[in-house]
């Protein structure tokens, strides 16, 4: 009896904390992956690069 409470009672933790909002790792660089087509060996060649300098969207952002 006493494991289903604690359980329904970490599953009801899990939920809660789950709807909490997160913010993305806007710390430091933004990383993506830039992808290329080699029409000589036909393969698709991938670089993962950085950017420094970006603009934060959020709900306040206006297009």
């Amino acid at each position: 009896m006493m494991k289903r409470r604690l359980l329904s009672l970490t599953m009801a933790l899990a939920l809660c904390l789950s709807l909490l909002p997160v913010t993305a790792g806007a710390e430091g660089d933004v990383f993506y992956i830039e992808r290329s087509w080699n029409s000589t060996t036909n393969t698709v060649t991938q670089e993962e690069k950085s950017v420094t300098e970006y603009t934060d969207i959020n709900s306040s952002t206006i297009t």
